[in-house]
């Protein structure tokens, strides 16, 4: 008999995307999946539109009060119920073999997580693809901000890992808490990919509560906890610095993206060098040569 797979969809204020969502999940080659939508105090048809789908296997929880998508996960994890669990923004979609490509790779190993490819879509009909390229060292990687697949909707991971070992999203966290809940994950256990987009995520305006000044808080907060650990790894250190010099200079404070450099980086780098000196010359993300040498610079710096 196969695994069954949780699926945790948390969700707010989004009926008129829900159901695009939840019909991908049902749509899944792989059969054995329990569906778990979480409502987080939606005021819209949220509940409506998940009686519409007549299948047993759905589990539609509402919350009393919004706990934010933190705690709606959580919330979901709790009553999981497969040995796998899985998650599913409510404005993105599944490929139809998510599940069982998923499932294939990390059934019978030890890993903690396995993530995978994406397809980007944009309201313009613009699309990208963005396929994993780290293979090892996953750790690292994560505390130096390359991109790795971190996003919740790309990865699954064993029940056990989040339930046994009490790895949960960090509530108290207003951003970046997939990444947050991936650094825990890695240091325990392996991090493995499926070289595939297998997530649609469909961007659109207001798609997403994130921001450049709620992302620094929780950047701060991260900083805070895994101090130890970037005291171990230099070269993260560096680029976790040159990463949250950029989030200021977004904002237009360049005095301050230099400022976290000079303070984060002591005695100095040439790739922090050389930022600072993007920060110093350009003042400001929005010209065209700074966007041009923003570019080069990223591509020196991170795994993208």
């Amino acid at each position: 008999m196969n695994d069954l797979v949780s699926i945790i969809l948390p969700t707010y204020n989004r009926a008129r995307l829900l159901g695009r969502a939840i019909r991908s999940a049902l749509a899944q080659s792989y059969r054995e999946i329990q569906l778990i939508v979480v409502d987080d105090a939606s005021t819209d048809d949220t509940e409506e539109v998940v009686a519409g789908f007549r299948d047993s296997r759905i589990l539609y929880l509402r919350n009393p009060g919004n706990l934010r998508a933190s705690g709606a996960r959580n919330v979901g994890i709790a009553r999981a119920e497969g040995r796998y669990v899985t998650f599913l923004d409510s404005d993105d979609e599944y490929h139809p073999d998510k599940v069982i490509e998923q499932y294939s790779k990390i059934r019978n190993t030890t890993l903690g997580a396995v993530t995978c490819g994406r397809d980007d879509c944009y309201g313009d009909g613009r699309m990208s693809t963005w396929l994993p390229r780290i293979d090892k060292n996953a750790l690292h990687h994560l505390l130096a901000r390359d991109n790795v697949g971190a996003g919740a909707p790309f990865l699954m991971v064993p029940r056990t890992v989040l339930r046994d070992y009490g790895i949960l999203f960090d509530e108290k966290m207003s951003a970046m808490e997939d990444h947050d809940l991936l650094i825990r994950i890695c240091q325990r256990f392996e991090f493995a990919y499926v070289r595939r987009p297998l997530v649609r995520v469909n961007h659109h305006p207001g798609e997403h509560l994130y921001s450049n000044e709620r992302s620094i808080e929780s950047h701060l907060e991260q900083n805070r906890k895994y101090a130890e650990l970037y005291e171990r790894d230099t070269k993260a250190r560096i680029k976790n610095a040159i990463n949250l010099a950029e989030k200021y200079f977004y904002l237009n404070k360049p005095a301050e993206a230099v400022r976290t450099i000079e303070q984060q980086i002591p005695g100095g780098s040439l790739l922090g060098r050389l930022w600072a000196l993007h920060f110093r010359t350009f003042g400001s993300p929005d010209n065209g040569l700074s966007r041009v040498n923003l570019k080069l610079l990223r591509k020196c710096t991170y795994i993208t």
